[in-house]
């Protein structure tokens, strides 16, 4: 057996190269239809394999699987795929958005605190009726209580740890610990 004298870097290495990775993506895009195709015949020998790996993979590398579905749902296919799935199977995401309304209902009542709509009220009016991040005022826009500290993250449900803010901007904070608060009141 006669071996290729290899100068230079080893295999591995090369492979972590961003030369490397730029060819291995231009390759992988040229050839997009036959590796999927290849996929494809890969999951139809042996479906029940291919899904539990996928399941274990799941499990292992959960915050990984979950950071992916929030980057591909940010961009306009994944929205227009979450579409579509709501559509053909309205039962099933009617299921889930209640599912999701009581583990969301539970997080707040084990976190604890209240905030009745009078505070919510007068903490508007505190503020001018104005979105703490975008500065717009009702009623061009509608404000919402948002938490400083998201329940997701431990957060209370008392009038500490809310803050007006328009829909637009408590739906960009998403689970961020932000607090406005402060900015506005440097001003």
């Amino acid at each position: 057996m006669h071996f290729k004298p290899h100068y230079g870097i080893c295999r591995k290495a090369e492979s972590q190269t961003a030369a490397f990775k730029r060819d291995r993506r231009k390759r992988d895009r040229t050839n997009a239809e036959h590796i999927n195709d290849l996929k494809r015949a890969r999951y139809a020998s042996d479906p029940e394999k291919h899904q539990e790996q996928s399941r274990v993979y799941r499990e292992n590398n959960l915050e990984k699987v979950r950071a992916s579905y929030r980057r591909a749902n940010k961009t306009e296919v994944g929205r227009q795929r979450q579409k579509a799935y709501r559509e053909t199977h309205p039962e099933q995401y009617r299921q889930y958005a209640r599912t999701m309304q009581i583990k969301r209902r539970a997080l707040i009542q084990q976190n604890g605190g209240d905030m009745s709509s009078t505070e919510w009220e007068m903490m508007k009016a505190s503020y001018n009726w104005t979105c703490l991040c975008c500065g717009k005022r009702e009623p061009e826009i509608e404000l919402e209580p948002d938490h400083v500290i998201p329940v997701v993250l431990g957060g209370s449900n008392n009038r500490e740890n809310r803050q007006p803010l328009c829909t637009l901007c408590n739906h960009k904070k998403y689970t961020q610990s932000i607090d406005y608060r402060f900015d506005q009141e440097a001003l």
